[in-house]
């Protein structure tokens, strides 16, 4: 599942960004992913477009 700007606008605490997850499944073609989005209320991976990963990369920086 891919999740773009309104859907994570429309539920923002729903979606989490993983990093280093080691359950997260490997890439199409066999490497760990560093990052990689959660849906916490179906309990599954996915992934975010390119938008919403640079707001939530940028997020993390300000930590």
């Amino acid at each position: 599942m891919v999740v773009d700007a309104e859907a994570y606008r429309n539920d923002e605490d729903r979606y989490v960004l993983r990093v280093n997850d080691p359950e997260a499944p490997l890439c199409p073609y066999g490497n760990k992913r560093v990052y990689i989005g959660f849906d916490r209320y179906k309990n599954n991976y996915i992934r975010f477009t390119k938008t919403i990963l640079r707001k939530l990369l940028l997020k993390q920086d300000d930590k």
